[in-house]
């Protein structure tokens, strides 16, 4: 078997996905949910995609595919204003934690 090129995370995955989850904060129509709900999904998706080859990345992997899961817009998850945004609060600094501790110096 291959082995995987050593990995280094995209910074747009992560700052586009940070950014629409404090933006939330704010007040909008809920269809900006839905839209953060498509593109936080795509972005975790992406990420947890290339952290799969890497089995020393295993549990940013699964945090990746949670995130994926409980942002989800086909099965959506309902939860309160206020819990909503201590999530989204949490998995913004989740992607800058990822980003700022996998990058290269």
């Amino acid at each position: 078997m291959q082995k995987p090129e050593e990995y280094q995370p995209c910074p747009i995955t992560h700052i586009v996905a940070s950014v629409v989850l404090l933006l939330a904060l704010l007040p909008f129509p809920y269809a900006y949910y839905t839209l953060l709900r498509i593109v936080v999904t795509i972005c975790a998706g992406i990420i947890a995609y290339n952290l799969k080859p890497h089995e020393d990345r295993k549990n940013w992997f699964f945090i990746f595919v949670g995130i994926a899961i409980l942002f989800n817009p086909i099965i959506p998850i309902h939860l309160s204003r206020k819990i909503w945004g201590l999530i989204d609060i949490i998995v913004a600094v989740v992607f800058g934690w990822h980003y700022w501790k996998n990058q290269k110096e």
